[in-house]
C-alpha cells in the first residue's frame, strides 16, 4: 500500500530518531552530528531540516518519545494500584521504579543531556519543558498516596517528583558499575522519608486516582 505523505514523513522522523539514539549509545552526544544521522537513516540534509529545526531539536525530540512512554506507563501503574495499605503501596511503587529503570543506554544519554543543558541555557529550558510530563506523572503518584492514606510530606508535589526522578535515573546509571545495589530499597526508603512527616499542607498535592 502507497504511504501518505503525512506517513512518509512519520517514518522519516522516526528513523531519524532511531539513527540518532543508536548514535549516542554508541559514542555518546559528542559522537552526534546532523551529517552522520542522515547518513546512517538513508536521508539528506534537506529531510532532517523538513523535520527538526536543529541538532538539540532532534535531541529533545528524542528526549520527549523517550519520556512520553515511561510517562504513560508510570500512569498506568497510578490506575492499576491496589487499594492496599501505605507500606504495600510504596513497595509497589518501589518494585515498579526497580523493574522499570532506565536501560544504561538511555541513562547514559540523560547524563550526557544534563551536562549539555548546564552548558546551553536553551537547551536547558527546552529539556525542563521536555521533562515535565513525566515530573507531573510522579506527582499525581504521589498525591494519590498522600489523599489516599492521609500524609503530610515534606515537601510540594512537584520537588519531590523531580527529586524522585533524578534518584531513579542516577541508580541507574550507576547500576552499571554497581549491578548489586539494591535499588528497590533505596526508592522504598525515599517515599518513606518523604511521605510521612508532617510539615507540609495536604493542599500542596494534586488528587491522583484514588477513591
Amino acid at each position: 500500500m502507497r504511504l501518505t505523505r503525512k506517513q512518509t514523513q512519520e517514518q522519516t522522523r522516526s528513523r531519524l530518531l532511531d539513527a540518532a539514539a543508536e548514535a549516542i549509545f554508541a559514542g555518546g552526544l559528542s559522537a552526534l552530528s546532523i551529517r552522520s544521522v542522515c547518513e546512517a537513516a538513508g536521508y539528506s540534509q534537506g529531510a532532517f531540516y523538513s523535520n527538526f529545526a536543529s541538532r538539540d531539536d532532534l535531541l529533545l525530540a528524542l528526549m520527549e518519545q523517550h519520556i512520553g512512554e515511561q510517562a504513560a506507563n508510570l500512569s498506568a501503574l497510578i490506575t492499576g494500584m491496589g487499594r492496599g495499605n501505605l507500606n504495600q503501596d510504596m513497595r509497589d511503587i518501589a518494585r515498579w521504579l526497580a523493574d522499570h529503570g532506565e536501560t544504561e543506554g538511555w541513562s547514559r544519554i540523560n547524563a550526557d543531556f544534563k551536562l549539555h543543558a548546564q552548558r546551553d541555557p536553551a537547551f536547558a529550558e527546552g529539556y525542563r519543558a521536555t521533562a515535565e510530563p513525566f515530573h507531573r506523572a510522579f506527582a499525581v503518584l504521589m498525591g494519590d498516596l498522600v489523599h489516599r492514606h492521609g500524609l503530610q510530606p515534606i515537601l510540594p508535589a512537584q520537588d519531590l517528583s523531580v527529586g524522585l526522578y533524578a534518584l531513579w535515573t542516577g541508580l541507574a546509571l550507576q547500576q552499571a558499575v554497581d549491578p548489586a545495589l539494591p535499588r528497590q530499597e533505596i526508592y522504598l526508603a525515599f517515599l518513606r522519608a518523604a511521605m510521612i512527616a508532617p510539615h507540609a499542607p495536604l493542599s500542596s498535592f494534586p488528587k491522583g486516582h484514588h477513591s
